[in-house]
């Protein structure tokens, strides 16, 4: 791979060391940070050394990750929160309607407090 493919948000593999690497910082122009996962399993392994100069990550990635993979690293992460800010079939409540409600409820409403 090319230094320049390495970007932030983006996952790259080495199948020899079953290793990928999710880069989450950029450090400098050079330099970034980056998580590491078990291939096989999608675990976080922890490592002391997550600091990569970027034409050393892109010497040791073999190819960026599979949508699979990265399902696997981050199986909580749809892809549709990425795509789609506000989904059209989404069950909320329109704003004149929650007015309502909460105008037509008796009594008095304190404000809620953050916990």
């Amino acid at each position: 791979m090319r230094k320049e493919q390495i970007i932030v948000g983006k996952s790259y593999v080495n199948e020899e060391a079953g290793i990928i690497r999710e880069v989450v910082e950029e450090i400098d122009e050079r330099n970034v940070r980056a998580n590491a996962f078990e291939l096989s399993t999608g675990k976080l392994v922890p490592t002391r050394h997550s600091t990569w100069n970027r034409r050393e990550l892109a010497r040791w990635a073999q190819r960026e990750t599979t949508a699979g993979e990265v399902r696997r690293i981050h199986p909580y992460e749809p892809t549709a929160w990425f795509d789609v800010p506000f989904p059209s079939d989404h069950g909320g409540t329109p704003l004149e309607q929650a007015k309502t409600t909460l105008e037509g409820t008796p009594g008095y409403h304190p404000p809620q407090q953050a916990r």
